[in-house]
């Protein structure tokens, strides 16, 4: 299983023991939480969400160094063996025909594509998420920079999403982004080379 660091925006909920969610605020150290088994943190600052044996022993003395290393150190689609996408995608379950997608966000993976769910509906033959894109959004997992790709109105980028483009890392500052970065430069941060 690859362990990665994940950047949310708001909400954190961790189905493991031994997660860190640290608190940041314009890339700088807040707070750091120990998290426990099925807990969720909540706050309108960035949360950054890591197995704990990937920052120092002391996690009182992590420092904004370590934590903008940390946030650089995640993987790039781009970088991704065959694989490793496997390995990423075998931990969500398969689309399936005539089956109820009843929650709305839920992932599903269907030719070796990761979707999610936008309207609750029983599946046919015909809705495959390829197709349904009324029903389904094509998806990247959580701790991978995705290359940018022109989006369509079912997945735009969200403020905080961040894509590799150019051979930099941008960061959207809107919801609903469906620019590039050199398209509409100020929908983006740029945070560098990658």
């Amino acid at each position: 299983m690859i362990n990665l660091a994940v950047k949310t925006s708001g909400i954190s909920e961790s189905k493991a023991d031994n997660i860190l969610r640290i608190i940041t605020e314009n890339n700088d150290v807040r707070s750091v939480v120990q998290a426990e088994t099925n807990t969720i943190t909540v706050t309108k600052r960035d949360i950054i969400e890591m197995p704990e044996d990937m920052v120092s022993d002391d996690i009182n003395e992590i420092t904004d160094v370590e934590i903008k290393a940390t946030i650089q150190s995640m993987v790039f689609e781009s970088e991704l063996s065959a694989d490793e996408v496997t390995a990423i995608l075998s931990l969500y379950p398969m689309w399936e025909i005539d089956k109820e997608y009843s929650k709305l966000n839920e992932l599903y993976v269907y030719n070796g594509v990761l979707y999610k769910v936008l309207q609750t509906h029983t599946s046919q033959s015909t809705w495959t998420p390829d197709v349904a894109v009324s029903l389904f959004a094509n998806v990247t997992p959580a701790g991978v920079i995705p290359l940018w790709v022109q989006p369509d109105s079912t997945n735009p980028f969200m403020k905080g999403d961040q894509v590799e483009f150019e051979g930099h890392i941008w960061e959207s500052k809107i919801d609903t982004n469906t620019w590039s970065p050199k398209g509409y430069p100020g929908g983006w941060k740029d945070l560098g080379p990658k």
